[in-house]
């Protein structure tokens, strides 16, 4: 007979207790009961090493629990649905959250990644402030969202504003030094250093425009100083060491090349604050239409007006095509790919769906240059397809970029706006964000998409060489549309884009518009080579109802009224070219010439309409241009007058009464009163002065050229003599 020990019965009373949970249902149920609250109190690693079983058979046991267990009453001070959704888009914010466009940091879900701008007990005084369901610190944190990331999670820092890096790491530095001779004086941001350069806002969310403009005379950035003089004091003679960015110049393959590249600074702490007060003088502005740039574009996608398109867009970086298990000699000789995001909001079409639809519109395509001639083409794919293919009605569409000249704000897509009741049939409004603070959803989506094919390409999923493979892959994974997903509020589509039209002349023959640096804002009108300019975006119910004319906007003491520019333009094919000078008496701007015609331009005397126009014979002729009074013709195109021989390019006077001169071959002869003959390769003749003498080069005879108040031109060749002089 087996003896029976403590050890032995522990042992049995175990295999029982087991043995029942497995065998009998009802007392499964009792023991889960029991071991859930063993979970709740991490317990449940004791309990698993007591009765002998795995953890992941008594997580089950748990999971049973709650399910047959009935729900727990709610607790009254339980954070409602609708405050958490308020905090969770609190937090999505362009002005609270920047995107992040690096791709490594999307993560499987493929849900873009955000990065707070202030630390996160910052992020909860300014929710307190603007939002009136006020909660716990705790509670507010807890509820952030996994994509959005606090400040420390930074792990590289790239595409930085110069201006906001150079202020911070004079910041950071002189708070190392108070941090080494245990000082309180110290600031923690660039933000906190702006406010004591400017007066105090009292309840008001923005500082007064004079202040923000520097010509209040109460406040100014010797605030700063005044509040460093005690660490300059005590530190007199102390150096420190900082870091700054700024343009250098540099010798490159012979060439003097210049590169923004950070440079190490050795100096007092007095030297040091005197700079950071010079920086911070222009400082407040620059992040004040940053910030107000940023909250107008979040306020508008709290309801985006019906019929009414927002876009977001800018170019990402170039997709690199790198592939798994890559050769060698593969690894220098890699193909790039555009990407161009426009992240469109609108109204839902549905009747009884009043949400706002987001839909990423992705452009790719293998042409590299990103340019103006590119956002054009991909806006109005954009167009096409919202209208088209999505079945919108559109009246205004507002499109955020950011401030590129090259891409968005400079004379040719500022033409481009112009011509958009032309193009698309709506108005156009384009907004800029603050400059170098344009990161939006937009970088977000780019690093989506470069994030999923990367995350294929090193599966050995899919091969990606070009712009086509990279829009299948897109279109077969990466694509959500309604005919995949029946209404669906977040969608994204691709676009293959082969051919972009850069032959546009009457769009880039403009001249600049004065003040664009400073222009955060334009509108087309019914009319092409006009807009309307603002200083800043508004979005308020005023302005959101056009009524600005009879109702003052709301925030009238920080945004201007809308000015009116016209777009001085060069006219191409049959628009007569813009005139300037004295006696415009027959003509308007933008009147029409003979098909093939330049048109028209004079200086100091008449415009004529091409009836009245002498000195032009022939269709191809591209327009005359004259001036002073009674002045010569200079034309280009066929059958031309006062041109003798073929090739010759036109005729050219200036001065009165002058005679013709031309270029190309068999051209005419120019003669002066006894001046000498200049000849080269038989061009014609040029003289200059009296009785001046033969030039010849080479032994090859050129034309004449006479300068003088009245000359003539030849009406044949015979006038032309090789190296002789003609009186």
């Amino acid at each position: 007979m087996e003896k029976t020990t403590p050890i032995t019965c522990k042992i049995k009373i175990k295999q029982a207790i087991i043995n029942s949970i497995k065998d009998n249902a009802k007392a499964r149920k009792i023991a889960a009961k029991k071991l859930a609250s063993l979970k709740k109190m991490r317990l449940n690693k004791y309990a698993t090493t007591f009765l002998g079983i795995s953890q992941s058979y008594m997580s089950k046991l748990s999971r049973h629990s709650q399910e047959d267990s009935p729900k727990r009453k709610t607790r009254k001070d339980k954070t409602s649905a609708e405050t958490t959704g308020t905090i969770v888009n609190f937090f999505r914010q362009g002005d609270i959250s920047t995107n992040l466009p690096d791709s490594k940091r999307i993560k499987s879900n493929l849900e873009e990644r955000r990065v707070l701008n202030k630390t996160l007990k910052e992020t909860y005084r300014e929710y307190r402030e603007s939002n009136l369901d006020v909660v716990g610190f705790s509670t507010f944190a807890r509820l952030k969202p996994c994509n959005v990331e606090t400040t420390c999670k930074r792990k590289w820092n790239a595409c930085l504003c110069e201006m906001c890096t150079n202020v911070d790491l004079k910041i950071y530095a002189l708070s190392q030094l108070a941090a080494k001779f245990k000082s309180n004086v110290k600031i923690d941001s660039k933000y906190e250093a702006v406010e004591k350069t400017l007066c105090e806002r009292g309840n008001e969310k923005w500082h007064k425009k004079n202040c923000i403009q520097r010509e209040c005379v109460a406040c100014g950035t010797d605030g700063v100083v005044s509040f460093f003089t005690p660490l300059m004091r005590e530190t007199s003679n102390q150096k420190i060491k900082y870091i700054k960015w700024e343009r250098m110049t540099k010798e490159k393959n012979g060439k003097q090349v210049t590169q923004i590249m950070p440079k190490t600074y050795e100096k007092s702490a007095t030297e040091v604050v005197l700079d950071l007060a010079k920086e911070l003088d222009k400082l407040a502005a620059h992040l004040f239409v940053a910030a107000w740039q940023q909250n107008q574009f979040s306020q508008l996608l709290k309801s985006v007006p019906s019929h009414w398109v927002i876009l977001n867009m800018d170019f990402s970086e170039n997709y690199s095509c790198v592939n798994q298990n890559e050769v060698q000699s593969a690894h220098w000789g890699h193909n790039n790919i555009t990407i161009h995001p426009a992240v469109s909001y609108y109204r839902c079409p549905n009747e009884n769906c009043n949400d706002t639809i987001q839909e990423s519109l992705i452009f790719v395509s293998d042409d590299l240059v990103h340019d103006a001639h590119a956002v054009a083409t991909f806006v109005a794919k954009a167009n096409e397809h919202l209208q088209n293919k999505r079945g919108l009605i559109i009246e205004k569409q507002i499109q955020f970029t950011d401030g590129c000249s090259a891409q968005y704000k400079s004379k040719t897509p500022f033409t481009d706006i112009s011509y958009s009741k032309e193009d698309y049939g709506f108005v156009v409004e384009r907004h800029f964000y603050g400059s170098r603070h344009g990161k939006g959803p937009s970088d977000g989506a780019g690093a989506v998409v470069k994030s999923g094919a990367r995350r294929a390409v090193m599966g050995m999923n899919v091969v990606i060489n070009n712009a086509e493979d990279l829009y299948n892959f897109g279109k077969e994974k990466l694509e959500s549309t309604e005919e995949k997903t029946d209404h669906l509020h977040h969608k994204r589509t691709f676009f293959l884009i082969e051919n972009i039209d850069r032959n546009r002349p009457d769009r880039s023959k403009t001249k600049t518009v004065p003040g664009t640096r400073k222009l955060q804002c334009i509108k087309s009108t019914e009319e092409k080579y006009s807009l309307l300019t603002r200083n800043l975006s508004c979005f308020c119910q005023v302005c959101v109802d056009n009524t600005a004319d009879e109702i003052q906007c709301e925030n009238s003491e920080l945004v201007d009224q809308w000015t009116s520019q016209e777009l001085h333009h060069t006219a191409v094919g049959n628009d007569v070219r813009q005139t300037r000078g004295r006696g415009r008496n027959a003509g308007t701007r933008g009147a029409r010439a003979r098909r093939g015609d330049r048109g028209l331009r004079n200086r100091g005397g008449g415009r004529t309409r091409e009836e009245d126009r002498d000195l032009r014979i022939g269709e191809g002729g591209r327009g005359v241009r004259t001036r002073g009074e009674e002045r010569g013709a200079r034309t280009r195109g066929e059958d031309r007058d006062l041109r003798i021989g073929e090739g010759g390019r036109g005729v050219r006077t200036r001065g009165e009464e002058r005679g013709a001169g031309t270029r190309g071959e068999g051209r005419d002869v120019r003669i002066g009163e006894g001046r000498g003959i200049r000849t080269r390769g038989g061009r014609g003749v040029r003289t200059r002065g009296v009785e001046r003498g033969v030039r010849t080069r080479g032994g090859k005879s050129r034309g004449v050229r006479t300068r003088s108040e009245t000359r003539y031109s030849s009406e044949s060749e015979e006038s032309f003599v090789e190296g002789e002089l003609i009186c």
